[in-house]
């Protein structure tokens, strides 16, 4: 399947398939999501196989948006960036990278590890939302803040994609934001290993 996947997106080079890339079921429902939901504008949490994806897609089909990567370590960041130049497929007017190193953010009445918020707060009207970091051993409920942040910063009919959707702190933060967001639907996908959910807003 992993082959099938890089002909199809006729990539130049191999995916280096390693334990933390997406897996290919997962790689599948990102194509076909930004195949049937054009999202202008993309944020994804945790920058790697889901950049190289959403940029060889989105030329693909001509479609015009913008790419917003964040991410915790700035070399892997140079990584991903370096990986999109030798595909051909580094627009620096379309695709921004944001460092964004992990300290106690505030939420509410509560303190997480994660992304330093005063980055990122330029982002706004997310049409598509891919969670895929930070990882979870810095903490507990790691990804939980990405749904408190961006509350008011997704468009209407949003998508939010988490991945490692069967962990349990993964399965609480499902259920949280179910209960915290204008939630119109919650997709799993029984086709990974370690999880994968759509989360459909009204």
């Amino acid at each position: 399947m992993n082959n099938n996947i890089e002909t199809m997106l006729g990539l130049k080079f191999p995916i280096y398939w390693n334990d933390w890339a997406l897996e290919p079921a997962a790689v599948n429902l990102l194509i076909y999501k930004l195949i049937t939901s054009r999202p202008k504008n993309i944020v994804e949490l945790g920058s790697g196989l889901s950049t190289l994806i959403t940029a060889r897609v989105m030329k693909t089909l001509g479609e015009s948006y913008t790419l917003t990567s964040i991410d915790s370590d700035g070399s892997f960041l140079e990584e991903t960036k370096n990986r999109l130049l030798a595909e051909g497929l580094y627009d620096r007017s379309v695709i921004k990278f944001i460092e964004a190193p992990i300290s106690r953010q505030k939420f509410g009445e509560d303190e997480y590890l994660w992304y330093d918020t005063s980055v990122i707060n330029s982002v706004s009207s997310v049409n598509l939302l891919f969670v895929d970091g930070p990882i979870g051993s810095i903490g507990k409920m790691a990804r939980y803040p990405a749904g408190m942040f961006f509350k008011g910063k997704l468009a209407e009919k949003a998508t939010i994609i988490l991945d490692d959707a069967n962990r349990p702190d993964e399965r609480e933060i499902i259920k949280r934001w179910t209960e915290e967001l204008q939630v119109a639907k919650v997709i799993k996908r029984e086709d990974t290993s370690r999880g994968i959910v759509e989360i459909l807003l009204k």
